[in-house]
């Protein structure tokens, strides 16, 4: 978290053992390039969590059990209302 700003550049997220797949998010973030494998009855998500933040999501793709979806529909959080979320 903080000030600063994360990029996350060409990374795969998804889930083995876990129940989760996401990130939570506490400073200002780029995703550029990421693909997320979400899996059915796990935690999917990406997670506005600090207050007044920016996230920007470019070129990157979602799958749900292998099915493209939505990445937009993943993003959320408790902090999101107060956030800056650009999908591109």
């Amino acid at each position: 978290g903080g000030e600063g700003t994360a990029t996350f550049e060409g990374c795969t997220i998804g889930c083995d053992e876990s129940s989760y797949a996401g990130l939570n998010i506490y400073s200002n973030t780029n995703l550029v390039n990421c693909t997320f494998n979400y899996v059915s009855g796990k935690t999917n998500f990406i997670d506005m969590e600090g207050t007044g933040k920016t996230l920007k999501i470019t070129n990157c793709t979602a799958t749900l059990d292998g099915v493209a979806v939505n990445i937009a529909d993943y993003v959320g959080g408790s902090k999101e209302n107060d956030c800056t979320v650009t999908i591109m």
